[in-house]
């Protein structure tokens, strides 16, 4: 299979979380640039067979928590100004990566 990406189950995959996530930041044209870097970011991940990305996560995943975090402060500060609003699912997806970081489900 060289070259080739195994097809995997998008439960395992990170590009649709940091979508669904998008969607809910509902992030303006400003944030294009930041939002293109993320979805790279993402689909660089994704694209990493699973022997390749065991090694190679802990190097990428920080760039695209930093990125996220960034998206994540931006929609803070656009709330402040617009008032109250829902809870944003960065938070959660910081900490399944903290989890996953910290000895949870590897390999």
């Amino acid at each position: 299979m060289t070259g080739r990406t195994p097809l995997r189950d998008a439960k395992e995959m990170i590009s649709p979380a940091v979508e669904a996530m998008v969607a809910e930041l509902d992030p303006p044209p400003s944030d294009g640039p930041l939002l293109a870097l993320v979805r790279r970011q993402a689909a660089v991940i994704d694209s990493m067979p699973d022997a390749v990305a065991v090694t190679m996560l802990p190097n990428h995943s920080g760039q695209l928590l930093k990125a996220l975090a960034e998206l994540e402060e931006r929609a803070r500060k656009r709330d402040r100004r617009q008032g109250p609003q829902p809870a944003n699912p960065v938070r959660n997806l910081r900490a399944s990566h903290a989890a996953f970081m910290a000895g949870g489900k590897r390999g």
